[in-house]
């Protein structure tokens, strides 16, 4: 063999071991989050405001905490455009708190043996009423959230779709890695 395919071939396997590592490192510490598959009707303790609130649940999955966590919402309503085509109006819905800096990982609570504290499961709410929303079936709801990995600073956005009314359950939700909500 020539010395210059040697070190062609060299490059190569380099080159693939690189972009194989590249990969796993781009896939497997990316954060991995969990978020409640319904929406908590319960009545408001927090605040005077109104006596219903509405709250989402996520947990943090991952090894590692997740840093710059932000939490967005919105009803998407369906138009036409043309005889073939539908898009959305956005609107934004307000959450009471729509950003938090820090969430611990799910191994580091769960190693702690307290058992009367999960830090990383994190709930949000929202006062609007939901349920107006839902009922038109021509609007939805999406949740979306945007956070970085704690060890490699990688942003992953994740979102979750509620479409019917049948996504909001009274009641509130169980304590730490559950994301069911206790029936009244």
């Amino acid at each position: 063999m020539s010395t210059f395919l040697q070190i062609f071939i060299n490059i190569l396997c380099s080159v693939c071991a690189s972009f194989i590592f590249l990969f796993l490192v781009l896939y497997l510490l990316r954060p991995k989050i969990l978020i409640s598959d319904y929406i908590s009707k319960q009545a408001n303790t927090f605040d005077d405001s109104c006596s219903t609130t509405y709250v989402f649940k996520i947990i943090n999955k991952s090894f590692f905490s997740a840093f710059d966590v932000q939490l967005e919402l919105f009803k998407l309503e369906q138009y036409r455009v043309t005889a073939k085509g539908i898009n959305n109006r956005i609107k934004v819905i307000p959450m009471k708190t729509n950003e938090i800096k820090h969430i611990p990982s799910y191994i580091t609570t769960n190693t702690c043996n307290r058992t009367s504290f999960a830090p990383h499961a994190v709930m949000f709410r929202t006062n609007e009423i939901l349920e107006n929303i839902l009922k038109d079936e021509k609007q939805t709801l999406q949740l979306q959230i945007t956070l970085r990995h704690g060890l490699t600073g990688l942003s992953r956005v994740y979102h979750k779709d509620y479409i019917t009314i049948n996504h909001i359950k009274e009641g509130q939700f169980k304590f730490g890695n559950s994301i069911d909500i206790d029936d009244k």
